[in-house]
């Protein structure tokens, strides 16, 4: 079964743009001060 693979493949994928998002609002709002 493909789908074995491929949700557990999508949540990691999904949590790392979401990880990876929230550092990129971070170093922004660093930068700018907002």
């Amino acid at each position: 079964m493909i789908s074995e693979y491929v949700l557990p493949t999508i949540a990691l994928i999904a949590s790392l743009a979401c990880v990876g998002f929230n550092i990129y609002i971070y170093i922004k709002s660093k930068k700018t001060g907002y």
